[in-house]
């Protein structure tokens, strides 16, 4: 037996590579994460065709501090992104690993 869980999947193409991200989800109350798979282009990191996995084995809710997000202000820390989003863009039309 286990978990009764609700089955999320997320499936795209990138570099005409199959990708997909599956999250199980519990139906029980409190609705919690009990497994994330990513199988593909790790888009996050502009790496490698990868697969990860992250079994639950607890999950306390919780309220992020939004300030820790924020990006810093400056020219450097912008171009640098612009740059990385540009690149990414340029490897997906050229299907190119």
């Amino acid at each position: 037996m286990g978990t009764p869980a609700t089955k999320w999947e997320y499936r795209y193409l990138a570099f005409g590579l199959l990708n997909t991200h599956t999250l199980l989800v519990s139906k029980l109350d409190p609705v919690r994460p009990v497994r994330y798979e990513m199988k593909g282009y790790d888009s996050l990191m502009a790496s490698y065709y990868d697969n990860y996995v992250l079994e639950y084995i607890s999950f306390e809710e919780w309220k992020p501090d939004l300030e820790k997000f924020e990006l810093p202000k400056g020219e450097l820390i912008t171009n640098f992104l612009l740059v990385s989003l540009s690149l990414v863009r340029l490897r997906e039309r050229l299907h190119f690993l």
